[in-house]
């Protein structure tokens, strides 16, 4: 529920931030803005896999049975950060010296507003990134809600300070009146406080929980075997999500770049809103798993891959009937361009939501890290080839074409047939129950959703229309869901929780 209130958070700020940005800064101001983003998420990269590493060993109780030991686990995860934020900051300092070939940059003007815009988020990202950790514990620690309340707070504030460095006229000199540079100080200072919050927290929740001084290279060994495979899983999900950003910039410059974001925009509604079940799962997975509960285990995958699919399924269906339309209501954008790469971006998020996502769930919290590392960077590292090739010839849609074709072959041979051997689960049972009951019942929904989008369009308001339109399509597959798909004990647990919540209701 809580997940949910904060993709409502994040769908009006993307909504709103993304319309005042693209209006404000322009187009070329929006692709600086989104560049800076993708050049920075490989900062990630010195993650190492750490923040895997100490979700998983909360999520198995370690703070509770080994406290001494949980909390070198945690001070050698920290000073490690704080250690990679030094390398961050030196290779910004030697980046930057190269911010014209990078962002395809010529003025003098434009070249030095990028130099400063780059050094101040380098900056920023320093001073956040080894805080990170402090999510990652409350994650493990299955308090998803906290961390989601802290983030719903300073979202909130964050949308405020943008609205204000962007509108208000007091900022028009802030800075020289760089607009990019002044968003930055907001949105970075928000992840700041953010994580500082969820720090006091963890601190607070668990008893004797500190930074440890006295951290042997034994720790380091020890975490390393885990965190080393979810590192190169990192450098792979770094090539696959902003990789394509780079080379769209390379061969297209920063209008291209502004034109592959603003596609991806739905796509990223979609996802917030599909992906919120599966937010649950991981630490789940490694508490059953750590305890050896194999029934318990395999009835648990086969629940979540088809409540994962319900999800999606509700969700992404009229994102796809009506993304024209939602694209013209919410960015004032009606590109056949934008247009074909939207689709494209939904269809790719929904292969990874359906397919990748609870595959990767399983296999790095069941010990199958190695594996899903070696299938992971294979994948990337053919997608980046691919691209190479093919993107100065083809146009942009080969990038999300590649991503879609070779995210269904390596999900389903690699990941999903290893999976159904080692929890003995026969296939025609898991792809029955997990999948075909879903796309069946998500027919007659998808259908009258068509009909009435051929039938209507053009004859009510935007707003009527999608509203309409997604309740047509989406309540007719959430009405057939909840009466053939969710078993009886999965709807009697439904009415329960909704019982309880109106007896909180009337203060009983």
């Amino acid at each position: 529920m809580t997940n949910y209130l904060l993709v409502f958070v994040r769908l009006l700020q993307g909504v709103l931030v993304t319309r005042w940005t693209i209006n404000v800064l322009g187009e070329v101001g929006y692709g600086l803005w989104a560049i800076l983003w993708s050049v920075f998420a490989y900062s990630l990269l010195l993650d190492f896999g750490m923040g895997a590493t100490v979700q998983k060993y909360t999520a198995i109780g370690l703070y509770e049975t080994d406290l001494k030991r949980y909390n070198k686990v945690f001070s050698a995860i920290f000073v490690f950060y704080c250690i990679m934020s030094l390398i961050i900051l030196i290779v910004s300092l030697i980046g930057s010296c190269f911010v014209p070939v990078l962002f395809n940059v010529h003025t003098p003007e434009m070249i030095l507003y990028s130099r400063q815009a780059f050094l101040v988020f380098a900056v920023g990202t320093v001073l956040i990134f080894p805080n990170g950790i402090f999510k990652e514990i409350l994650i493990g620690l299955q308090r998803i809600d906290i961390a989601n309340y802290i983030q719903i707070v300073f979202r909130v504030i964050e949308m405020v300070g943008t609205f204000v460095v962007l509108f208000c006229s007091v900022f028009s000199v802030f800075l020289g009146g760089k607009k990019v540079i002044s968003l930055t100080f907001v949105v970075l200072g928000c992840s700041a406080l953010t994580n500082l919050v969820m720090a006091i927290y963890c601190y607070r929740v668990i008893p004797g929980f500190k930074f440890d001084r006295h951290i042997g290279f034994s720790i380091y060994k020890e975490i390393g075997n885990f965190s080393f495979f979810v590192y190169l899983m990192s450098i792979s999900k770094l090539l696959l999500d902003r990789g394509s950003r780079l080379l769209v910039s390379f061969f297209y410059g920063l209008s291209g770049v502004g034109i592959f974001q603003i596609s991806s925009r739905l796509s990223e509604f979609g996802w917030m809103a599909s992906s919120q079940y599966q937010e649950n799962i991981s630490p789940i997975i490694a508490e059953l798993f750590a305890q050896k509960k194999w029934e318990k285990l395999s009835k648990f995958i086969i629940q979540s891959v088809r409540l994962n699919l319900c999800f999606a399924l509700f969700f992404m269906v009229p994102l796809s009937i009506f993304a024209e339309t939602i694209m013209r209501f919410l960015f004032k954008i009606n590109k056949p361009e934008v247009l074909s790469l939207t689709y494209l971006f939904i269809a790719g998020e929904f292969i990874v939501l359906v397919f990748r996502r609870p595959l990767r769930s399983y296999f790095l919290m069941a010990d199958g890290h190695k594996k899903l590392a070696y299938v992971t960077i294979v994948e990337a590292v053919l997608n980046v080839v691919l691209n190479c090739i093919f993107l100065p010839i083809c146009g942009m849609q080969i990038v999300l074409i590649n991503f879609i074709v070779i995210s269904l072959l390596f999900s389903i041979f690699p990941l999903l047939l290893p999976m159904l051997k080692i929890l003995k689960i026969p296939f025609w049972k898991f792809f029955t129950l997990s999948y075909i009951y879903p796309l069946l019942i998500a027919i007659p929904g998808t259908f009258l959703g068509i009909l009435f989008k051929i039938h209507l369009t053009g004859h009510w308001n935007d707003f009527s229309f999608l509203a309409v339109g997604g309740i047509i399509t989406s309540g007719t597959f959430g009405i057939l869901a909840f009466l053939f798909v969710l078993t009886t004990e999965e709807r009697q647990t439904l009415f329960a929780k909704i019982r309880s919540l109106g007896g909180l209701i009337d203060g009983k």
